[in-house]
């Protein structure tokens, strides 16, 4: 949940991301995810991408509100918009 980590612990999360995908998984098991949705490791990359947006977010943006906009703009129907909102408001106070 990037409520619960700044610049520096999503940058440690990043390099957790290189670090299992440099083992070539074939499934990734999410601890929070929608039932449906299936173990490709493509979450991978979508997690990256994630993580990076925001954090290009907390840069660009000036309010909680601005945050969570440019979030959902990019990320639709990532899952649980409600965590979204409590990192953003984490990230910008």
């Amino acid at each position: 949940m990037l409520a619960q980590s700044d610049a520096d612990g999503r940058a440690e999360w990043l390099r957790a991301l290189d670090t299992v995908e440099a083992l070539a998984p074939t499934a990734i098991v999410a601890g929070h995810k929608d039932p449906a949705a299936d173990d490709d490791p493509r979450h991978i990359e979508e997690t990256r991408r994630y993580i990076l947006d925001f954090n290009s977010g907390v840069r660009r943006t000036g309010s909680t509100l601005e945050l969570y906009e440019y979030m959902l703009e990019r990320h639709p129907s990532r899952i649980n918009p409600g965590a979204l909102w409590g990192s953003c408001r984490a990230a910008k106070g």
